[in-house]
């Protein structure tokens, strides 16, 4: 879509906002495996996914849960029905762990089969992530949300987070590589971050 004048400025300034706050740091490994125990050492992580018996889920939780952090699972579906109750719960949580670095994960759309689409994925990240940094009871500011800069809740995380003006950092294998919905491997830095304007 061609946008004129003022709007399309204004549309790419707010992409550069968006960029600027997210940082984008690449792993010595072509691995999936070190930048996820990486991501599992903040304060807190949570796992966003419609199956939590994948390889990515069990590992995410395995490597919190090694690392002594506090993991939170969240059925993708409940966001169809999130009640404010479990905004509470979390903020909770959060709060007796003083959680100020938060790591987002969850399934890939390759994971996910096509059952949800990146634009679902956003719009549910974005929806938990304000309700949680802007919940009353939240005593202390998330400084940091880490992802692995995957398609589906791990972009979804990192895209909100910068909307948000919280800091992301997304720490990705070597060469850049992510999984398309298809589950095509691909390794270019310009196709990874592409995704997050």
């Amino acid at each position: 879509m061609l946008l004129k004048g003022s709007k399309r400025k204004k549309n790419q300034t707010s992409i550069l906002a968006i960029m600027n706050k997210i940082t984008f740091l690449e792993d010595e490994s072509p691995s999936y495996v070190p930048r996820t125990k990486t991501n599992a050492k903040a304060d807190a992580t949570i796992a966003l996914a419609v199956h939590f018996n994948s390889a990515g889920e069990k590992l995410t939780k395995r490597s919190v849960v090694g690392a002594g952090k506090l993991y939170i699972s969240i059925h993708a579906n409940e966001f169809r029905h999130f009640q404010n109750w479990r905004t509470k719960d979390i903020v909770t949580a959060f709060n007796g762990k003083n959680v100020k670095t938060l790591n987002i994960a969850g399934n890939s759309l390759h994971t996910l089969g096509g059952a949800w689409t990146q634009a679902e994925c956003d719009e549910i990240a974005y929806n938990m992530l304000s309700a949680i940094t802007t919940h009353p009871d939240l005593k202390h500011p998330i400084e940091l949300v880490r992802s692995g800069g995957q398609t589906g809740f791990d972009e979804a995380g990192s895209k909100a987070a910068a909307k948000l003006g919280i800091p992301s950092l997304i720490y990705c294998p070597k060469n850049w590589r992510f999984r398309t919905q298809q589950g095509y491997e691909v390794y270019n830095e310009q196709e990874f971050k592409k995704r997050f304007e």
